[in-house]
């Protein structure tokens, strides 16, 4: 046994030997006490005699298989990581069954071997992606053409206010607002020149609410124009002209969900006035007149 703490005595020695005569190692082999046989400063030797070859190699087994007393003597002898206890055959080496505890032998000093490495701690969970952007564009169709820049702006203009000033739009009341800011409406066509007749041309006038909007959002706002809104659009539709026969009207359109968009024109109910041929949808064709039965056989 080595120490390399402080100095090892008789004492130490003694205490040695009679810690490996414990029955723990001796139980069941023939083997005599263990003695001194020498202390230095740093280690001390001990010896027992076998009683024949087939004992000495019993009690090395032994020894190897109770690394948890060996683990109590190294305490009580105040060993660190750097020394050991070993038990080897002195009558046969060619056994080659030393055995050794050091600081390394699992088990042994618990303390001398680094506990693994923690794993390392879960991440964060990511925060949810926020709903995609949403455009919701407002088109005005005017088959008769001649819309110009300033239309586009005052359209922009007028779908704005209506949205701010309707007593009972989503985005009314006071905050917090359930759907955030209202929308609001800027003119996108991308106009000719309106010098000559380059804006005669011009059919159609885009406004839009920029990706602000989530899509829920952007859904909600086509939904709410043609579920309470279809009244000020038509008057938006009256005020510019628009005329059924030419199949003009206004296209809400939300672009992350096109499926959604409605079209305020010919047969949309309010969009035109009462007693205009595009007010309602006209009637089905009558039906043909179901054949005769054929005439029964002449006797």
């Amino acid at each position: 046994m080595t120490r390399s703490t402080s100095p090892l005595t008789a004492s130490n020695c003694n205490l040695f030997a009679a810690q490996m005569s414990a029955a723990v190692f001796t139980d069941g082999v023939q083997i005599s006490p263990f003695s001194c046989l020498g202390v230095t400063a740093g280690m001390l030797r001990v010896t027992g005699q076998a009683f024949d070859i087939v004992n000495e190699k019993k009690y090395l087994d032994r020894f190897a298989a109770q690394g948890l007393a060996v683990s109590v003597v190294a305490n009580l002898q105040n060993l660190t990581c750097v020394d050991y206890i070993a038990a080897a055959p002195s009558c046969n080496p060619e056994f080659n069954n030393t055995v050794t505890y050091t600081g390394s032998t699992p088990g042994f000093m618990p303390r001398c071997i680094s506990p693994p490495p923690l794993p390392p701690a879960p991440l964060p969970p990511s925060p949810p992606a926020p709903p995609p952007a949403c455009t919701v564009r407002l088109a005005l169709k005017r088959g008769a053409g001649g819309l110009t820049a300033a239309n586009c702006t005052v359209f922009a203009f007028q779908a704005t206010a209506q949205f701010l000033t309707s007593s009972n739009n989503p985005w009314g009341g006071p905050p917090p607002v359930q759907y955030g800011p209202p929308p609001e409406f800027t003119c996108t066509t991308a106009w000719p020149s309106e010098t000559g007749n380059g804006s005669s041309t011009v059919s159609e006038m885009l406004v839009s609410v920029p990706r602000l909007l989530n899509q829920e959002v952007g859904v909600q706002l086509v939904r709410w124009l043609a579920s309470d809104m279809v009244p000020v659009l038509a008057a938006l539709g009256f005020e510019y002209g628009l005329n059924c026969s030419n199949s003009d009207g206004i296209h809400a359109l939300p672009e992350c969900v096109p499926s959604e968009s409605v079209f305020f024109g010919p047969y949309t109910p309010g969009f035109y006035l009462p007693g205009t041929p595009c007010a309602v949808p006209p009637a089905p064709p009558p039906l043909p007149p179901s054949p005769s039965p054929p005439s029964p056989p002449l006797p």
